[in-house]
């Protein structure tokens, strides 16, 4: 009886890989493939059964009639079986996609933590942080403490916005040119009379979003690329 229904199980495997109980889709999934299925397989295996019983001479010790037997007093258990191989496809399957999910979401943290690591990268150019920290150790061989100090001071003020705001993809226009005016005033301490600043910003405008950490990347371009290999006086101007 039960090595009828180790025959069978693949056939039920098959059906349930095939047609996946979800929310929202369990009634007619059950009541169009799984039901039928089920009456067809309990038939079969009730044939096979009585087929069986004939073929061993096994029906001589049978006191009621071999029809009843397979095809009305067993039929509950057999449906019991037909529903428990499909409880224990489900659960391993739920357990398996469970693994899944989890091991994807392990991978999305990671290439999240990453990507937000590149980007702060990306905002925080090494060659500015350098720069600024040479700039720092200059002072203070030369006594310039105060200024040293007040380079410091800005230097962690900018830092601390540009974490603050890491992630997110768009804020005003008044917190972005606070966070240029930040980095410029650290830079300002560096070039001291080489750079002069002109910001012209329409005040409508401060409350308008702009994409995150636009302007920062261009103004160090222009410093970077524009003022600093060349020592004349030279003026950044900004205008929104």
């Amino acid at each position: 009886w039960w090595y009828t229904w180790a025959l069978l199980t693949p056939a039920v495997l098959s059906v349930a890989r095939r047609y996946p109980i979800r929310r929202g889709n369990a009634p007619r999934i059950l009541g169009t493939v799984y039901l039928p299925m089920m009456l067809i397989l309990l038939g079969f295996h009730a044939a096979v059964s009585l087929f069986l019983f004939r073929a061993t001479g096994i029906h001589d010790t049978v006191s009621m009639g071999l029809y009843e037997v397979h095809f009305t007093s067993r039929m509950h258990v057999n449906a019991i079986a037909f529903c428990t191989i499909l409880g224990f496809y489900f659960a391993y399957d739920n357990y398996h996609k469970l693994q899944v999910t989890e091991r994807q979401s392990v991978q999305l943290e990671l290439q999240l933590a990453q990507a937000n690591l590149r980007a702060l990268k990306m905002q925080l150019n090494p060659h500015f942080l350098f720069n600024t920290l040479n700039s720092l150790s200059s002072l203070v061989r030369q006594n310039e403490n105060t200024t040293a100090v007040k380079m410091l001071g800005r230097l962690g003020a900018f830092l601390r916005l540009a974490l603050e705001s890491k992630g997110v993809p768009e804020i005003p226009l008044s917190q972005e040119m606070d966070f240029v005016e930040r980095y410029l005033e650290i830079e300002k301490i560096r070039f001291q009379d080489r750079l002069s600043i002109d910001t012209q910003v329409d005040p409508s405008a401060l409350h308008l979003y702009v994409p995150n950490f636009i302007l920062q990347p261009i103004v160090e371009n222009a410093i970077h690329h524009g003022i600093a290999p060349h020592a004349d006086a030279s003026k950044i101007s900004i205008s929104v």
